[in-house]
């Protein structure tokens, strides 16, 4: 893992600037060419409200930002405008099954970062919530400073980090000190039934990615919820509101809420962990 890594970020040292094929629809799709020579869609979604920040999101594994509508939506009407690359990993893919599975996390942080580029010369001045589902929650949480130990890019145009569903500790890659070095404000979305076969277990080892980070963090634990709850209609409009505060508070810079407050963890232990009611 660790060398596709070091290779796909020599790659990306050794690229021109990204070159952004063609005018942007709104929405539409921006092409982006690669380092390693892919071409990379990135979805462009823009609020009909007045723009208030941008949430740079990453996908799951074999997923693709379209099928995020729910998330899309809601994020939209807090008047933030969602980019989101579509990954080589993803079924939707020109390049899906070309990129080897242990390739897969070197060429989402080349994506990350020349779509967070995309972000600061299209979206300039406009604060960043770093958002991702399962995989993508990793991206998102590199983002902002987790994985030290590899050198990962970080972005400091990030204000925050909104995570749904973590792929849960990785053998590897994510252990217990992973995301000791992320100091941003962090909000994870699980549910009690959010396993993964052959990956998560125990629906408590989605926690590593709100208990273990060094800035303020929260912890939302849906009864019911299994590992695609963020593509549940009736989950997101429940759990809506405290992810609504935790923007207004973490990106927009309002005043905290005592409905964020239930959910916030107390370090080193989860003192509160808050079901979405």
């Amino acid at each position: 893992m660790r060398s596709a890594f070091a290779l796909g970020l020599a790659a990306l040292a050794l690229a021109a600037q990204p070159a952004f094929a063609g005018p942007l629809a709104e929405p539409g799709t921006v092409e982006i060419a690669t380092p390693d020579e892919r071409v990379l869609p990135v979805r462009v979604w823009l609020p009909q409200v007045e723009k208030r920040g941008v949430a740079l999101f990453s996908h799951g594994y074999n997923s693709w930002p379209s099928a995020y509508e729910a998330l899309v939506e809601r994020l939209n009407g807090e008047g933030f405008a969602v980019v989101a690359p579509l990954h080589p990993d993803s079924m939707r893919s020109s390049v899906e099954g070309k990129i080897a599975p242990e390739q897969a996390f070197a060429s989402r942080m080349i994506d990350m970062a020349l779509t967070a580029d995309f972000v600061s010369e299209r979206f300039e001045g406009l604060p960043v919530l770093a958002v991702g589902h399962s995989f993508g929650t990793l991206d998102a949480m590199v983002r902002a400073g987790g994985l030290p130990g590899f050198d990962a890019p970080t972005d400091d145009r990030v204000s925050a980090v909104l995570a749904f569903s973590s792929p849960g500790k990785i053998p590897g890659l994510v252990g217990d000190d992973a995301f000791s070095t992320v100091a941003l404000p962090t909000m994870l979305v699980t549910g009690d039934e959010d396993v993964v076969p052959g990956y998560v277990a125990d629906p408590a080892d989605h926690l590593i990615y709100a208990e273990r980070v060094a800035g303020p963090s929260y912890a939302i634990s849906v009864s019911g919820g299994d590992h695609e709850l963020v593509g549940d209609e009736a989950i997101v409009t429940q759990v809506w509101p405290a992810v609504a505060d935790f923007i207004a508070t973490h990106v927009l810079g309002e005043a905290e809420t005592p409905a964020l407050m239930q959910h916030a963890l107390e370090k080193p232990s989860t003192a509160r962990k808050g079901d979405a009611e």
